[in-house]
């Protein structure tokens, strides 16, 4: 984050709360990942809502900062699953098809990320609705200085500053890409805390053109119809809640329109 009075770890999933992970690391090596002179300070790990597979996530945080505010960036859910599938797939951990992963929504963890209402009202234990600001990514994306706006104005920093990086955007979906067999071997032997230093030293853009003769692009899934209804049967329920909590019509999340 550019803002002069945020700082976010350069680390962008620390994990902490998450107790089969980095908890038991400590309160001290949390807040290395921080500068003190910055009166805003955070981070981003997608793994707190990810209960109940994650759970106990809200309390440890409130136990620690029961002063935090928390910003909860979504998308449609339909679009997250397929995001996520994607993600997957580049990764190497996912082998089948779209329709194959979503032919068994029973206690899928894919499907209970996208239960937005489910994972925010684990925070509602802990946290009044004040604390928590919901920003829609296409709201990100279409209104981005808008959007920045609403949220250092959540945040109690200047709504006003503005900076040439806001226009950019990265991991985007499509750009997913797969490694072959001589990357994946490549990644192996840099191993997580190379790369990572290279990810700070190094722009993404060129990181990026880098790994292209060491990847393959992935196809991207085709969502029929069947499975778009599919998920829908799974997510309307929690849709209507979360519809009822941001006070946002979201009912285009669950149109069938279009889908063969």
């Amino acid at each position: 984050m550019t803002h002069p009075d945020i700082w976010m770890s350069r680390d962008k999933e620390l994990d902490y709360f998450v107790a089969e992970r980095n908890w038991n690391k400590g309160v001290d090596w949390y807040t290395s990942h921080f500068r003190a002179d910055r009166p805003v300070r955070g981070e981003s790990s997608p793994s707190y809502t990810n209960y109940p597979r994650c759970s106990g996530v809200p309390g440890r945080m409130h136990a620690l900062i029961p002063d935090a505010k928390l910003i909860f960036l979504v998308r449609p859910p339909i679009e997250r699953i397929v995001a996520h599938y994607v993600h997957n797939v580049a990764s190497g951990r996912e082998h089948r098809s779209l329709d194959e992963v979503t032919a068994s929504l029973e206690h899928s963890d894919v499907i209970a990320r996208s239960k937005y209402y489910l994972q925010i009202a684990e925070y509602l234990r802990f946290y009044p609705r004040s604390r928590i600001l919901v920003i829609m990514q296409e709201d990100l994306r279409d209104r981005r200085t808008a959007t920045l706006q609403e949220v250092f104005r959540f945040l109690e920093v200047d709504p006003a500053f503005r900076s040439w990086q806001f226009r950019l955007q990265f991991h985007r979906t499509h750009d997913k890409r797969k490694m072959t067999r001589l990357g994946a071997s490549i990644v192996r032997r840099l191993g997580d805390t190379v790369l990572a230093k290279l990810a700070h030293a190094v722009p993404y853009r060129f990181m990026r053109a880098a790994s292209l003769p060491f990847s393959t692009p992935i196809p991207q899934p085709i969502e029929t119809g069947s499975i778009r209804r599919r998920l829908i049967a799974a997510l309307q329920d929690d849709v209507r809640r979360f519809e009822d909590f941001t006070g946002r019509n979201l009912s285009h999340w669950l149109e069938v329109d279009g889908y063969e």
